[in-house]
């Protein structure tokens, strides 16, 4: 099949790769929207500058929430943003889109992803499974025999998935990730009398967050809060335990997944682990000591390819350019002339 548009809407980061340009687009999947108003006030990055800055009655949303669509008119509104973008670019007089998504989500969801996709403009779209992009951007031959593992540590989902001959065989996954953390430690924080935002939440859990518990240089973090006793706003310190006590679920959820996935492989893939490895991708594979926690549970290598996060991206580029190379992972497909 022929794609000349990759995209991947994802929890919290859009990416869009055209034929022939490699990865023309990513940005913040966030969007600023008035109550009752159609048009969004702003899409990406300086929608993400917005939140919790908004006066009543807007808000920051995101139109995709582990791997399910939450609203599908933000949806569509992604989706003509990026189609016009593509233009712009390549000059495309039809648009063939090749869409990363959720391994886990059911066929109901999929269709819906597809469809705000067709009604959004494009001649055809196609879904594959986002693990497989991600170890495809690493650089895994998923195409050979041999066996590819890929380990996801993404912001909306998180499993592992082995890969031979251009086809998934065992996948473990949960639609969960790391950007949960970031609401957690929002609520710690307020059980304690203090409101933060978001941001400030997730700028504690990249300072302080470490995949083992021990220190990954710092003790604590301070930010910018709302004392809720007092009303009036005051600097307070997030400490590293608090972070690492809220990340350790995480952590044990997604070995858990791993030593899950590696127990169910054949065992001529499985051996072909010990000398290959496995890859780690998606924005958590920067949690410190992450890579070395997981090398240690399944007993095999771990290795991160340069900016893990946008593995996807990179695995989207290579798929449109890749003239059918990878059709026996697309997941399902639909046209514009069939409906």
């Amino acid at each position: 099949m022929n794609f000349n548009i990759g995209i991947d809407i994802g929890t919290r980061n859009v990416r869009m790769a055209v034929e022939g340009y490699g990865v023309a687009f990513t940005a913040s999947a966030a969007v600023a929207v008035r109550k009752g108003v159609d048009m969004p006030i702003a899409m990406g990055d300086e929608a993400l500058a917005m939140r919790g800055r908004l006066s009543e009655g807007c808000a920051v949303a995101y139109p995709i929430h582990s791997g399910i669509c939450e609203n599908e008119a933000l949806l569509g509104r992604w989706f003509l943003a990026l189609f016009e973008r593509a233009r712009s670019i390549a000059h495309l007089r039809k648009i063939h889109v090749l869409a990363g998504c959720a391994g886990w989500i059911a066929r109901a969801h999929r269709y819906a992803l597809m469809q705000a996709a067709l009604d959004a403009g494009a001649d055809s779209v196609s879904l594959i499974r986002s693990d497989a992009l991600a170890a495809i951007g690493a650089g895994l031959e998923v195409a050979r025999p041999e066996a590819s593992f890929v380990i996801e540590a993404g912001a909306g989902g998180m499993g592992a998935a082995l890969l031979s001959f251009g086809r998934t065989v065992v996948s473990r996954q949960m639609p969960i990730g790391f950007a949960g953390v970031d609401g957690e430690i929002v609520g710690a924080m307020r059980a304690k009398g203090v409101r933060i935002g978001e941001d400030a939440a997730e700028g504690a859990k990249l300072a302080l967050a470490s995949a083992s518990g021990a220190s990954s240089g710092k003790l604590s973090v301070s930010t910018a809060g709302f004392d809720e006793k007092t009303r009036l706003p005051r600097l307070v310190d997030i400490e590293a335990d608090l972070v690492n006590a809220l990340v350790a679920p995480y952590v044990r959820t997604l070995t858990s997944l791993c030593v899950d996935a590696l127990a169910q492989a054949p065992i001529e893939l499985a051996a072909d682990l010990a000398a290959r490895g496995a890859c780690l991708v998606g924005g958590g594979a920067e949690l410190f000591g992450l890579r070395e926690h997981l090398a240690s549970a399944l007993g095999i290598d771990v290795f991160v390819p340069d900016n893990p996060r946008d593995a996807v991206a990179r695995g989207l580029s290579a798929a449109i350019e890749a003239d059918g190379a990878y059709d026996r992972l697309i997941l399902e497909s639909d046209r514009a002339d069939l409906q």
